[in-house]
């Protein structure tokens, strides 16, 4: 085996286990957000205190997108999408470049945006979410990974090539978001808050 066939093999190994790590973290920050819709709080083991607390990320403006879906739903296909190029380019020599190259650029956003989502976490809302955390080192990792690996993708580069490899990760993505919206389950209409306020403080919030 040349040093570049190695390179490959632990960037398909590697990428691929970090990638069902971030899926995992994904979907236990997904249960938690339909949770915490459902009865207004959660006791999952994320929420520390006042400071570490996923409950209060979850709860912000942010944690959604306009049209109702969590974040986590991105997070979700996001690695579903990175796990779908590493093993199409592993067995599908042919479609090597494309997939990687797709995988390269993909990696590179994800940690960009991770860094983004701490920011906005750390000096917006002022909560740190620890699974959020765990997700954003995992694109951290992803993007060592591939630095260390990155003889192993197939080179020219070319945007042709970014775009037919990033229509695995968009169909995945894609995938996920209707499978979301499909089955997600329903906030109960009678949901109360933990501590709801008075009829004089809601008078002051009009």
């Amino acid at each position: 085996m040349n040093q570049r066939d190695e390179k490959l093999r632990n960037l398909v190994l590697l990428g691929s286990i970090f990638a069902l790590v971030g899926l995992g973290l994904s979907f236990y920050a997904l249960v938690h957000h339909i949770e915490l819709k459902q009865i207004g709080h959660t006791s999952f083991s994320c929420n520390i205190n006042e400071t570490f607390s996923c409950d209060d990320i979850a709860n912000s403006k942010f944690a959604e997108d306009p049209w109702g879906n969590p974040m986590a739903i991105y997070g979700i296909g996001y690695f579903l999408g990175l796990l779908v190029l590493l093993i199409t380019s592993r067995v599908k020599e042919n479609l090597r470049k494309d997939t990687l190259q797709a995988y390269s650029v993909l990696v590179i956003i994800g940690a960009l945006v991770s860094i983004t989502l701490l920011g906005i976490s750390e000096f917006i809302i002022g909560k740190i979410c620890p699974t959020c955390v765990g997700i954003y080192l995992i694109t951290l990792v992803q993007l060592a990974v591939w630095f260390f690996s990155r003889d192993a993708v197939p080179k020219p580069w070319s945007f042709k090539s970014i775009h037919n490899g990033g229509w695995y990760s968009i169909v995945a993505l894609a995938f996920v978001i209707a499978s979301y919206q499909a089955f997600k389950p329903r906030a109960p209409s009678n949901l109360t808050l933990d501590n709801p306020k008075n009829g004089e403080e809601l008078a002051d919030l009009r």
